[in-house]
């Protein structure tokens, strides 16, 4: 025999009301409909739970031994309740993340500071590399995407933003080296790029148009390095504009053809497609779209 968990909560309801119709009521249920699940109830259990009249409402004996493990489980549902919606309130657990190597590290860090500051129920677990992680297999709730995505049918994405991309050199380069007065003239210097940013050089100014590749001199999968390869003078770097904004409004570095924009780059936020998300990933989420768009 195999007692539906769910009449008997009705049951303890009924019993803690005194009442078919009170309960009826309180759960915004038809009274008869109550009635027929309890008499089939009663019918399982081999035995009556209430004596009914015109005039009041019993439980028997049986009943009241019924109800004492009713109430426990009520109770327990009604602490699983709670624990789900304090859990809702204030997010906790671990949050796998991640990250590509290529990506910004002072715009991350500045945000991954904030976020553990403001939600301290969390613990990251961020793993930083430029391969692509298998999210599903390896277990983690998030990751940080720039450029094209793959087409994956078991993950999602959000769309963060876009990164402008410049290109900017030290003074005491540009004072030595050849002069850059047009596109053209970046032929003849070397580039320090990214592994990702693997696609000819196209710049664009008003209707003018321009695509060159340019002599790679070195290759990093960290925008960090190539920043302060370039703020010692080793060549020009193409790397987003938000990242050298410091450097750029003290004088260290130059914005190389500023008249001349790149194709900006756009940056996402995939997750898996399958998983009910939980809260502490969508306020992650949230928090990342929060900060991209004071960025922009």
């Amino acid at each position: 025999m195999r007692v539906d968990a769910n009449d008997l909560l009705l049951f303890t309801r009924i019993a803690e009301d005194g009442s078919f119709t009170k309960a009826a009521d309180r759960l915004d249920f038809p009274a008869s409909t109550l009635s027929r699940r309890i008499a089939a109830l009663e019918q399982q259990l081999g035995e009556r739970l209430f004596i009914r009249t015109t005039r009041k409402m019993t439980i028997t004996p049986f009943g009241q031994a019924i109800l004492r493990h009713t109430q426990q489980i009520a109770a327990e549902i009604t602490a699983i309740d709670a624990l789900i919606e304090h859990r809702s309130i204030v997010p906790s657990g671990k949050l796998r993340v991640s990250l590509p190597g290529d990506f910004t590290q002072a715009l991350i860090s500045e945000f991954l500071a904030d976020f553990i500051d403001d939600y301290p129920q969390i613990t990251l677990d961020i793993d930083v590399s430029q391969r692509r992680v298998d999210m599903i297999a390896e277990g983690f709730d998030l990751a940080l995407r720039i450029g094209a995505l793959a087409d994956d049918a078991s993950l999602a994405a959000r769309l963060l933003g876009h990164f402008e991309l410049g290109l900017y050199a030290a003074p005491r380069y540009l004072h030595h080296a050849a002069k850059i007065r047009q596109p053209g003239d970046l032929l003849a210097h070397p580039l320090l790029r990214l592994h990702s940013d693997n696609t000819p050089l196209n710049l664009s100014s008003g209707q003018q148009q321009w695509q060159g590749e340019l002599a790679t001199k070195t290759l990093a999968n960290s925008p960090n390095i190539l920043v302060n390869l370039a703020l010692r003078g080793a060549g020009v770097t193409r790397i987003a504009a938000h990242s050298v904004q410091h450097y750029v409004e003290s004088g260290e570095l130059i914005r190389v053809l500023p008249e001349w924009q790149s194709k900006k780059r756009p940056v996402w936020v995939v997750f898996p497609a399958t998983r009910l998300m939980p809260s502490r990933t969508r306020i992650f989420i949230d928090s990342l779209v929060r900060r991209f768009e004071q960025l922009s």
